[in-house]
């Protein structure tokens, strides 16, 4: 059986990474676009959830907090009561995802990744910066480690988009909360996929204000050490994923379509 083959040529699905700093602020001409481009290729969809859970925490009279690892790593303070409000605020945003295509009419199915067993992560052994001690934590967060590229494969027989949640499972604990960046590049890898796009709330990579419009790993090279934050993150993963069979990557706040094409956003590529 020949996955992914739509009416005409063999044509790969396209990975879309939504950050949930930007997933309520979407148009409805930025979903026609991508229901648009799901008639032409298969659509997986991963989103994130930073934002929308720290304004949901917020409301619930919590505020996040995050932890500082032994090697500097800042990461999301995640106990079992922050995997709850997780999977809360993703379902949300899991839905929304399908109801904007849905009402596009194009055929679409949500997963939770633990659910499904369709993400599996570990949780490291680490110490933890805490009233300026280091102090050993169980912190229920960990990279993404194996994909179910088959069970995606599977699902995506039956449909023209999938909007997947990246929580995970791990031997240590039966849910895990992942980056959901690089979550996204370990399917893209684990699919052989050829080209994905990261879907934020700025324009694409800035230097000293200046958009850079194309970006090559050894131009990268010169820039790491000045770019931080989820930029950085984004960027990073997009090299991860250059590194496996993805040959194109895009970040940046428009249109699909107008990523695709090199109109907007930053278009990262092999040197």
């Amino acid at each position: 059986m020949t996955l992914f083959t739509l009416t005409g040529p063999k044509v790969k699905p396209i990975l879309v990474k939504i950050g949930g700093s930007c997933l309520d602020t979407l148009s409805d001409l930025w979903w026609d676009d991508l229901a648009a481009i799901a008639g032409q290729r298969k659509l997986i969809v991963v989103h994130g959830w930073s934002r929308p859970l720290e304004r949901y925490q917020r409301n619930s009279g919590r505020e996040p907090k995050f932890l500082v690892d032994q090697y500097g790593f800042r990461s999301r303070w995640t106990d079992t009561e922050v995997l709850d409000d997780i999977l809360q605020v993703s379902a949300l945003a899991r839905q929304r995802i399908a109801f904007e295509l849905a009402k596009r009419r194009v055929p679409v199915l949500g997963v939770n990744g633990p659910d499904t067993g369709l993400l599996r992560a570990t949780v490291r052994p680490r110490l933890w910066w805490m009233e300026k001690k280091l102090v050993p934590l169980q912190n229920l967060v960990g990279p993404v480690v194996s994909v179910n590229a088959k069970l995606i494969e599977q699902l995506m027989c039956t449909v023209d988009a999938l909007a997947i949640s990246p929580l995970a499972t791990s031997p240590e604990h039966p849910l895990v909360n992942t980056d959901a960046d690089r979550a996204a590049t370990q399917i893209a890898l684990a699919l052989k996929l050829d080209s994905m796009v990261f879907a934020t709330d700025v324009a694409g990579l800035l230097v000293d204000g200046t958009l850079r419009a194309v970006l090559s790993s050894t131009e990268w090279d010169g820039l790491k050490q000045t770019i931080k934050g989820g930029m950085a993150k984004k960027v990073r993963s997009a090299f991860e994923a250059l590194a496996g069979e993805v040959t194109d990557a895009w970040i940046g706040n428009a249109s699909v379509g107008d990523l695709l094409n090199c109109r907007s956003g930053t278009h990262v590529v092999r040197a």
